[in-house]
């Protein structure tokens, strides 16, 4: 009978509807979740971030918040750059100064290929070159103008 068939229509577009409700309001509560998830993430990014801006830059930054002890301290270059621990000097001409080579005794070799000074080398209690990559994020993350160069006496030790 043609009433039973529209019943039948009815009642499948019921299903259908409820059907495609389901599957709406579970795709709605994944996305529910995704969108949880992102923003606990963002929460934590965003503290992250403040930390990272609570971080010293430069050894000149470490000393204008009061420490005036010289040696190894992490710095954060830039807000994207990742921590270097560096040899800051807190005594020569008012301190604050990050150093980038320290020569002492010649006790290590400065005869090193493009890599090694690219990424450092030596140890930063003795002697050192901190990286080109290192110097570069410290000193294009502000206006630097000022270089010291203190040469030091050392029987310096040459091969033929």
């Amino acid at each position: 009978s043609p009433l039973c068939i529209l019943f039948f229509l009815v009642s499948e577009e019921r299903n259908y509807m409820n059907i495609s409700l389901e599957q709406r309001f579970h795709e709605l509560e994944v996305h529910y979740a995704e969108a949880t998830t992102l923003l606990r993430l963002q929460g934590t990014l965003i503290l992250d971030l403040q930390h990272v801006r609570t971080c010293p830059l430069d050894c000149a930054s470490i000393y204008y918040n009061g420490v005036r002890r010289s040696g190894l301290y992490t710095v954060v270059p830039s807000l994207v750059g990742a921590p270097v621990e560096v040899y800051c000097d807190m005594d020569t001409d008012g301190g604050g100064w990050t150093m980038i080579q320290r020569r002492v005794d010649g006790s290590v070799s400065f005869d090193r290929t493009w890599r090694d000074y690219r990424d450092g080398f030596g140890d930063l209690h003795s002697e050192f070159w901190l990286g080109n990559d290192h110097i570069h994020d410290l000193s294009t993350q502000g206006d630097y103008i000022s270089m010291m160069i203190r040469p030091r006496n050392f029987r310096a030790r040459f091969s033929p």
